[in-house]
């Protein structure tokens, strides 16, 4: 019976562990992240199409044939 007992608190501690832990998808974006902001062109590059969305120089595309008027605009 003790050795249950021992058992159970060691699965509950690594349950704990485990819903505390951060996944490798979840590192991997947080790489993805960091090297993004580390280059200093992407950043300018999503600094400026920030302020094109915020100036309204954008088009909205909701169908191919949107898409396939600009291409050929």
């Amino acid at each position: 019976m003790q050795e249950t007992t021992i058992i159970n608190k060691i699965y509950n501690k690594l349950k704990n562990i485990e819903k505390n832990m951060i996944t490798r998808k979840d590192m991997d974006k947080l790489v993805d992240t960091l090297e993004i902001m580390q280059n200093p062109d992407t950043m300018e590059q999503l600094k400026a199409s920030n302020e094109d969305k915020k100036q309204g120089r954008i088009k909205v595309i909701t169908s191919m044939k949107d898409l396939l008027r600009d291409i050929n605009a």
